[in-house]
């Protein structure tokens, strides 16, 4: 029985073999194929790497949801980094208080956020230009229970806590999916929720991993504009 690689990034190599031309993601009229989209993915490790991150830094996420946004978190799974999700729509303070708990060696964020708990990143054109010219290719850290992710989530009350979610965690709850919810990878995925939200973060992962199509319609929107989408 083939084995699945313990790095959700890793995967994204052999689709490019496996069908290079297929569609993976879509948004604001942008197609990336999936051998497009892995290029992007090592382009932006490469980056990241000579920015200085690393397997086990914990790096911030605080960004408007885009094709960018996809292509980042995949790169510091790449890369062994930890991803911790802040959600863009967030207060100044509601971030300054994750950055301060967490204490992230660096937060790539939309234009114009600061922070005095750790340094910021503006993901502006020039650092997309940046990935853009870079080296098609980078390291990668090969262990299922290296953590990916901090799960934030509060349940309904209180401030949000912080388990930690290694690859080998995510893979499974991929697979479940196939077989609870039939996804496979001739499907085509709306991703109509925040990527910040844990089931829309995860459905966006768990469709590229499987080799499917995601088209990103990010709110807010009106409800005739998501029906035109579909």
């Amino acid at each position: 029985m083939m084995q699945s690689p313990p790095n959700i990034a890793a995967v994204l190599d052999e689709h490019a073999i496996g069908r290079p031309g297929h569609p993976a993601l879509i948004y604001d009229g942008r197609t990336w194929t999936h051998k497009a989209l892995a290029r992007q993915v090592r382009r932006a490790a490469h980056v990241l790497a000579a920015d200085g991150v690393g397997a086990g830094d914990v790096v911030g996420l605080a960004l408007s949801d885009s094709d960018h946004a996809v292509v980042l978190m995949f790169a510091l799974a790449r890369l062994g980094a930890i991803l911790l999700p802040m959600d863009a729509r967030w207060s100044a303070t509601e971030k300054e208080r994750l950055a301060a708990f967490f204490r992230p060696k660096l937060v790539l964020a939309d234009p114009g956020v600061s922070l005095s708990a750790a340094p910021v990143r503006a993901a502006d054109r020039p650092f997309i230009d940046r990935i853009d010219a870079a080296p098609d290719r980078a390291p990668i850290v090969q262990a299922p229970d290296q953590p990916l992710l901090v799960s934030l989530s509060s349940g309904t009350t209180g401030r949000p806590q912080g388990p930690a979610v290694t690859h080998g965690q995510m893979i499974h709850r991929f697979m479940n999916q196939t077989v609870s919810l039939t996804f496979n990878w001739y499907d085509r995925f709306v991703a109509a929720t925040p990527l910040y939200f844990g089931g829309g973060r995860t459905f966006v992962l768990s469709f590229l991993y499987l080799g499917g199509t995601v088209i990103l319609f990010p709110p807010p929107y009106e409800p005739g504009e998501l029906a035109a989408c579909l």
